[in-house]
């Protein structure tokens, strides 16, 4: 079940307009709902079996961080276990009608398309909700030019 929106800022007030009251309520609502949809895959995450995706590992610990944080909600779907979500959500289903299977995954934040065909990485993701997923080899590799020492 989705969670409900986190209110940061928020005020209202009410005015008449030829006779009618009105009540304005203005926020920002400052929460991230994000869903990605998977290709078929033989357990929720793909990580399973002898040779392990390393981009679905990857997935899974990004997966595991987002969960944490209030403020996001984040739903992966898989074709194999989750064929009614794809049903149920018109602009997926539109993509996979128009580019076929090869669209998978779609990532989508608050019903917008971010990324389609292949999994945000590390600073894609850190664009879309704010929070660093650079790994300590990123940063070695930043620091030294890729090179050892």
């Amino acid at each position: 079940m989705d969670r409900m929106p986190t209110l940061i800022v928020g005020f209202s007030f009410t005015y008449y307009i030829e006779g009618y009251l009105y009540i304005m309520k203005i926020g920002v609502i400052m929460m991230k709902n994000i869903k990605i949809y998977e290709p078929a895959m033989c357990c929720d995450t793909g990580v399973c079996g002898p040779g392990v995706d390393q981009e679905l590992l990857r997935m899974k610990s990004v997966n595991k961080v987002l969960e944490q944080h209030d403020d996001i909600t984040i739903h992966r779907y898989n074709l194999t276990n989750s064929p009614e979500s794809f049903m149920e959500n018109e602009l997926v289903t539109k993509l996979l009608q128009e580019e076929g299977p090869n669209v998978l995954p779609i990532t989508l934040v608050d019903n917008l398309v971010m990324k389609k065909g292949d999994y945000p990485d590390n600073e894609e993701w850190e664009k879309i909700t704010g929070i660093a997923f650079t790994t300590e080899k990123e940063k070695k590799d930043v620091n030294t030019g890729g090179k050892c020492c």
